[in-house]
Formats: C-alpha cells, structure tokens, sequence
C-alpha cells in the first residue's frame, strides 16, 4: 500500500483534519510532509489551519497519534504503515472521537460519539486500504 497524506472531512459535524498513512519516523517533520503532499489542499493548510509545528501537540508514538493544537483542537491522525491494523485503527479513532466531542462539545452523547467513531473508522479503512 502506498502512502496517504490527504485531507478528510469528519462527517455529522464537517470537522477537517489531515489523514496520514506513513513510514515510521516521519511523524516528526509531520508539517513538512503535510506541505509536501500533493493530495493535501495547500490553502486549507496554510489558510485554515494556519499550521505551524509549535503549535502541534504530538505524542511520539511507535504505530499511531492524534495531533491536535494547543486548544486541544484535532488536526491529524497518523498512521505509521509498518504497525497498522484494525485494532491501531480502533484506538486512534476513540482518541480522535475524545477530543472532537470535548472541543464540540458533545462529550456525554456517547451514542452519538460511537456512530461518529464508526463513520471515521470505515471511512479511514477505506482510504487506506484503496491506496
């Protein structure tokens, strides 16, 4: 499979992030890659997201994060190729679904939480696995 570097729109609450599918290690210069890539929007990026690697909060991590801003706010979820599987995909859409539902606001609707992790689970699997 190749590498996924692309923006992605959360449905039910049309939340834009960056869905990344990468080598090990290259989660580091994570801004680099994103300017890098030809599938991501350059305006959404510069213009909306206003990126800048100081203002990424990045847990280093061996297969898997969620990026978010210092506002907490979700930016991207990266997946390293090498240690992906169903259950890695599992665990990172709950930490993506954990911050969307504080920063929207809907953090004790958890039937609504768990239809949204489906949503995004499906939708991520699907890019990955047709790349």
């Amino acid at each position: 499979m190749k590498t996924v570097l692309t923006t992605y729109t959360v449905p039910l609450i049309n939340h834009e992030i960056i869905v990344g599918y990468i080598n090990t290690g290259t989660g580091l210069n994570l801004l680099d890659n994103i300017k890098k890539s030809k599938e991501t929007k350059q305006f959404y990026l510069e213009n909306k997201l206003f990126l800048d690697p100081k203002d990424f909060n990045i847990v280093t991590s061996d297969c898997a994060f969620v990026a978010t801003d210092n506002q907490n706010k979700p930016l991207a979820i990266i997946f390293y190729r090498e240690h992906f599987d169903n259950g890695v995909l599992v665990h990172e859409t709950n930490h993506l679904v954990y911050y969307l539902s504080r920063y929207y606001g809907f953090s004790e609707e958890t039937e609504f939480q768990a239809y949204l992790q489906e949503h995004i689970f499906n939708d991520i699997n699907r890019l990955i696995q047709n790349k």
